[in-house]
């Protein structure tokens, strides 16, 4: 999650030195040049908006990041090839915890007694790790993104018809040609 060159997003570093006590509120919203990355970038036609409230606080021994993602995606209805438009609004809410191997400057070191991170893996909420002392949100937006775009987009009332639908799976099994051999 911690990205050197922050491709798709401004204003998503945060810089965990300075975190104030009471957590850093930062607002994003994505200029005409990154939309078009984002769209490259979840394969999707276009992305209309995308655009980010978020609130990061420190937690026991890391950082959480809650808020909201707004965003629009265009892309191909899987019948018609007619472009289908998409509203995502999603919740966010991810524990950042610093990687145990590396340490502030993002070096690799030995790990010294005392460096285990316990981590249940039963809860919902498995902590995604950073290197160094910046966090980089903007891989974590755009992965909450992708995952709540529509894999298969319909125009309303689209369906397939016998000839869409293509080759009767049953038809093209090896054993159906060792069937009509019979």
């Amino acid at each position: 999650m911690n990205s050197e060159n922050n491709e798709f997003l401004s204003d998503t570093v945060v810089n965990l030195d300075r975190l104030p006590n009471l957590g850093r509120r930062l607002k994003i919203q994505a200029d005409q040049e990154q939309l078009q990355k984002i769209a490259k970038a979840a394969n999707v036609s276009a992305v209309g908006r995308f655009s980010a409230e978020l609130h990061v606080v420190r937690v026991k021994g890391g950082v959480q990041v809650m808020g909201k993602l707004s965003a629009e995606s265009t892309q191909p209805c899987v019948v018609t090839l007619e472009p289908v438009h998409q509203r995502i609004e999603e919740n966010l809410s991810r524990v950042f915890m610093p990687n145990p191997g590396h340490d502030k400057q993002g070096g690799k070191q030995e790990n010294a007694p005392g460096s285990e991170t316990c981590i249940d893996l039963s809860d919902e909420d498995v902590p995604d790790y950073y290197d160094g002392s910046q966090l980089d949100l903007s891989d974590f937006l755009l992965e909450i993104f992708a995952m709540a775009i529509d894999l298969y987009p319909r125009t309303p009332g689209a369906k397939m018809t016998p000839k869409l639908q293509g080759d009767d799976p049953s038809k093209l099994s090896p054993f159906a040609v060792l069937k009509e051999i019979k």
